[in-house]
């Protein structure tokens, strides 16, 4: 008797964009800050970090890390 194989899967999930790892999105120091410091600031840096990674995986590089480092400053 012939054994059957179970498939491999082994391919990892593919967004289908090969623009590598997005920058960091600073979320969790922009709370902080939020949320120990100065709210204004903070939720300025909230809503920066959380556009990061929309705006890597819609291809736009160069806008996510202007992004990112507005939510860092």
């Amino acid at each position: 008797m012939e054994q059957q194989k179970q498939p491999q899967y082994t391919q990892q999930y593919n967004s289908g964009n090969n623009y590598g790892a997005p920058p960091k999105t600073w979320l969790a120091e922009s709370i902080i800050v939020a949320i120990l410091c100065c709210q204004v600031f903070g939720v300025v840096a909230i809503i920066y970090s959380s556009q990061v990674e929309s705006k890597h995986r819609s291809g736009d590089i160069q806008r996510a890390i202007r992004a990112c480092n507005t939510s860092k400053n």
